[in-house]
């Protein structure tokens, strides 16, 4: 039977607007479940030095950032295929009658009788 785990959640200091808005969890003592498989990035030098500046200016680790700018830029992405998405949805009402007239019975919350 695997041991027990105890996480602490703790909310670091923001070095910047947005950055790092989730708590933090870390494994004090127990067992941890293995991650998925870690990726591997060629940089080149002028890009890994800028890079481990920023990283060491809001004293985190090189990793830690990137796992930052990647987790931003799939938040970014993700609103993005969903502005889209609504997009087609607003064209495809404006130009079907079935759909106009589904919004307008469901679209809007009314107040009856005023």
């Amino acid at each position: 039977m695997p041991k027990r785990r105890i996480i602490k959640i703790s909310k670091p200091e923001p070095t910047s607007p947005g950055f790092m808005d989730q708590p933090q969890r870390r494994i004090i003592r127990g067992i941890s479940k293995p991650g998925p498989p870690p990726i591997s990035i060629r940089l080149d030098d002028d890009v890994r030095e800028t890079l481990e500046a920023e990283a060491r200016s809001r004293g985190l680790g090189l990793a830690t950032l990137l796992r930052w700018i990647a987790a931003e830029a799939a938040v970014r992405l993700r609103r993005e295929r969903i502005r889209e998405q609504s997009k087609a949805v607003g064209e495809y009402v404006s130009s079907s009658a079935e759909a106009g007239e589904f919004y307008e019975d469901w679209g809007t919350p009314r107040v009856e009788g005023s």
